[in-house]
């Protein structure tokens, strides 16, 4: 098969939507089918993770909150569209599927969505008033439109269509393929790193510094986990996409600083390291559709502890503690609970790595990309 992937951001921007994008075009590649990618170019001092002549970087023309824009996008995506079979986009953020959507409805090509997140469920939908009128607006003018014209829309877990369904949309369009894990680079083998400090305990944090990702509840819920345990390090990775909430997470880190340790971005084989060394992760995320950091530590067997937020709480009522609220009180006392009980986590993290290698595999989800791909074409004969 000959594939175009749209995809607003790629590696080495990391989030969820990127790692399935790069991970899902791997593979494919490996099983022989000729796939190209559009996306935005990187941001300043990143450099390329790889050399790969069919991946096609477009320049951002300007955003609208997180989504980028790109005019020069446009032309690329309906030029490589004349030698491909179908095209896939990602979304959420939206406009790169959008013009795919377009093109693939010019061309009469099949086309696939898959739909990591929906904007409604955002903060700034539910608190801001203009984020708000501008997602509705969009959902009103093109979004329901980008669905229709989908051939299969995927999402990432059953209670994400279950979600999708509440909206109208018609459940046997509706493809649900979990993320897989990397258990070559994640795994319980792989070497720690040394922090060198002495600290007792290591809790990480990994994820964008975003309202979303709740890394304020965590800070707020730290200082009542050093009052139990005064000997502990925070370690936080990952980048700011909100100035604002960056001012918020540095008021909130005044008074814990000497137990903190900010990293910023790394690389995934670096952030596997991290997740073997630390005692326990801790996902405070408000929202999900997935939540790939849960997975990715779990199969390196380090304990969890997470919010309900998407599939997050398909993966962790398994294997973790689930906190039911955003309180800071309620997190502190899981966190605490399980600094203060070894043989706990040690099991926990055992039962974690062994579920992920059952259960989460990307060559089961390789299956089920290609039999929607399939599909999809055979509408078209």
């Amino acid at each position: 098969m000959k594939i175009l992937k749209a995809a607003p951001y790629y590696p080495p921007h990391w989030g969820g939507m990127e790692v399935i994008a790069n991970y899902v075009t791997r593979g494919l590649r490996k099983r022989g089918h000729q796939v190209k990618v559009v996306t935005t170019q990187t941001l300043k001092g990143q450099p390329e993770i790889e050399n790969d002549p069919d991946l096609y970087r477009v320049p951002i023309t300007f955003r609208v909150f997180n989504t980028p824009v790109s005019v020069k996008a446009c032309g690329l995506i309906k030029k490589l569209a004349q030698d491909a079979d179908l095209i896939h986009a990602y979304a959420y953020p939206v406009f790169f599927s959008d013009i795919s959507a377009h093109v693939a409805s010019k061309a009469k090509m099949p086309f696939v969505l898959e739909w990591i997140i929906d904007p409604r469920q955002a903060l700034a939908y539910k608190e801001s008033v203009p984020a708000k009128l501008v997602t509705d607006f969009y959902m009103k003018v093109q979004g329901n439109g980008v669905f229709r014209k989908a051939n299969a829309i995927i999402t990432l877990s059953e209670n994400y269509r279950r979600y999708l369904v509440s909206k109208g949309l018609p459940q046997e369009k509706i493809e649900v393929i979990p993320c897989g894990v990397d258990t070559e680079l994640f795994n319980p083998k792989v070497s720690p790193v040394d922090f060198g400090d002495g600290s007792e305990f290591v809790i990480l944090y990994v994820g964008r510094i975003s309202s979303q990702k709740g890394l304020d509840v965590l800070l707020e819920a730290f200082p009542e986990i050093l009052r139990e345990h005064p000997d502990t390090l925070l370690v936080i990775i990952g980048l700011c996409d909100q100035p604002e909430f960056w001012r918020k997470v540095q008021f909130y880190m005044k008074n814990v600083k000497d137990h903190v340790q900010f990293l910023g971005s790394i690389s995934q084989s670096l952030l596997a390291k991290y997740y073997k060394t630390a005692d326990l992760l801790v996902f405070p995320s408000r929202y999900e559709s997935f939540g790939m950091v849960p997975l990715e530590a779990s199969a390196c067997g380090t304990p969890v502890v997470s919010t309900f937020a998407g599939a997050v709480e398909d993966l962790t009522k398994k294997v973790a503690f689930l906190v039911e609220d955003e309180k800071p009180s309620h997190l502190a006392k899981s966190v605490n609970y399980l600094l203060s009980n070894d043989d706990i986590r040690k099991k926990m993290g055992w039962r974690a790595a062994e579920l992920v290698t059952q259960e989460y595999s990307w060559e089961a989800a390789l299956d089920k990309y290609e039999a929607t791909y399939q599909t999809c074409l055979s509408m078209r004969r």
